[in-house]
């Protein structure tokens, strides 16, 4: 265990039961493309990942990086339209939200004319609404894109024309 590992009286927080569907799910889609040993689904990898990786993935406390459970699912066959439904398990198990306005738009109440929510902050780089710049940083280091700068546009709504299209 690393010292800077937060651990209760009781021990290591357990998972949160989205990370264990997704684990749960990684499994099958590995059952799924004939069982390939860790190492092996590490070699398809082409050296981006090791088996160590991999097994933290499956058996961890901790969501894996987003980049990471694409780079696998890529290595075990997983079709590309199948990553939109992967990423949305991701969000869950990591407790961030995707972030894109296609993804969040519809459970956005429409803002009132005076409301702090009127006025929208964008990211230019992929559209996203941002509340909490510093954070939405972290999200585009995570999925290797650089971040834009975020604008603040007064009664805009905003749009994300490559919604769902990821780097990977």
């Amino acid at each position: 265990m690393r010292h800077d590992d937060p651990v209760g009286a009781d021990g290591p927080t357990p998972a949160s039961p989205d990370l264990r569907d997704l684990q749960a799910q990684l499994s099958l889609a590995i059952r799924n493309a004939g069982g390939p040993s860790q190492r092996e689904i590490a070699r398809r990898t082409r050296g981006t990942l090791g088996a160590s990786t991999i097994s933290r993935m499956l058996n961890g406390d901790k969501p894996p990086r987003l980049v990471n459970l694409l780079t696998v699912l890529e290595a075990l066959g997983v079709p590309e339209a199948h990553f939109t439904e992967w990423r949305r398990r991701w969000s869950r198990a990591a407790n961030e939200p995707l972030g894109t306005a296609a993804d969040i738009g519809s459970r956005i109440p429409p803002p009132s004319p005076l409301s702090p929510a009127s006025v929208a902050s964008i990211c230019t780089a992929c559209g996203c609404v941002v509340g909490d710049t510093a954070r939405h940083r972290k999200w585009h280091g995570t999925v290797g894109r650089a971040a834009g700068e975020v604008t603040t546009r007064p009664g805009t709504v905003a749009v994300n024309p490559t919604a769902g299209s990821f780097p990977r």
